[in-house]
């Protein structure tokens, strides 16, 4: 692996959480809601993904389009996300693949130690299906259906070929969990449920605002949705994500979501039995 550089000299904030992920999991929102936080900064764009990209010693990576515009692969351009002449007690960034990433969680904890992460999980199936149907709209999936695409990752990684899509690796939230526990004390990690953040958005910011050592009283408004798609319904290709499909293909997810209530001593187990 490269040796790993380090920060540059500047004036800017230094991020001292990190929100990893999930994928398709609330993130954007929970982004733009901190970003009303008086005494938070969130970096200038959402997904910079830096921290999973330093190993490459700043050779560009790119996905296919339209993703990866927010990319960022030097200390320069990745400080100055966070330039402000505002003051800032909690200054942080949320790019989601920090939390399937092999290297951010090293990265983060060697040049930000004390950083407190923050993850939000979705049922792991309906995480599944949200990404499904952006890569069908973005034009980078070739199978009309929810299940053909799935089959076909599995199929795949059992005959150990490339994988395109990774529906399934990024609904398997234990192993990247598991690395943060590995570095990072477990009360200075905060998981949430994506039912949380939907079903009652204030009540999770002001506990994650109490976490993150700020004023849990601050007005946010999080009436708007961002980034959002449906867990049910048509797509428009002809797919539809059905509960007996959702059923069907949680099994996959079984010994993976014992590990996160393994981990967090919560419940996201329960996500089997719905």
């Amino acid at each position: 692996m490269r040796t790993r550089s380090h920060p540059e000299r500047s004036t800017a904030h230094l991020p001292n959480f990190f929100i990893v992920g999930a994928n398709k999991a609330g993130t954007t929102s929970l982004h733009h809601y901190l970003g009303q936080h008086p005494d938070v900064l969130m970096s200038a764009n959402k997904e910079p993904t830096f921290l999973s990209l330093l190993h490459l010693g700043g050779l560009p990576h790119q996905p296919p389009p339209p993703f990866g515009r927010a990319l960022v692969y030097e200390w320069g351009d990745y400080l100055r996300l966070f330039e402000s002449a505002e003051p800032a007690l909690a200054v942080g960034e949320a790019s989601t693949a920090y939390l399937t990433s092999h290297y951010a969680p090293w990265t983060i904890h060697e040049h930000f130690p004390h950083a407190r992460i923050v993850a939000i999980l979705r049922h792991p199936v309906d995480r599944a299906y949200s990404q499904f149907l952006m890569y069908r709209r973005a034009g980078i999936e070739v199978f009309e259906t929810f299940e053909g695409a799935l089959d076909d990752e599995l199929k795949k990684r059992a005959d150990g070929l490339p994988l395109d899509s990774h529906y399934t690796e990024l609904s398997r939230y234990g192993a990247g969990l598991a690395r943060y526990y590995g570095l990072f004390p477990a009360d200075r990690i905060r998981v949430y449920r994506y039912e949380q953040l939907r079903d009652d958005g204030e009540s999770l910011l002001r506990d994650l605002c109490t976490f993150l050592e700020v004023d849990a009283a601050a007005a946010i408004d999080t009436s708007a949705r961002l980034n959002a798609s449906p867990r049910t319904g048509s797509d428009g290709y002809g797919t539809q994500l059905t509960d007996d499909i959702r059923r069907r293909w949680v099994t996959v997810f079984h010994d993976d979501l014992i590990e996160v209530d393994r981990l967090t001593g919560g419940d996201f187990a329960q996500w089997l039995e719905e």
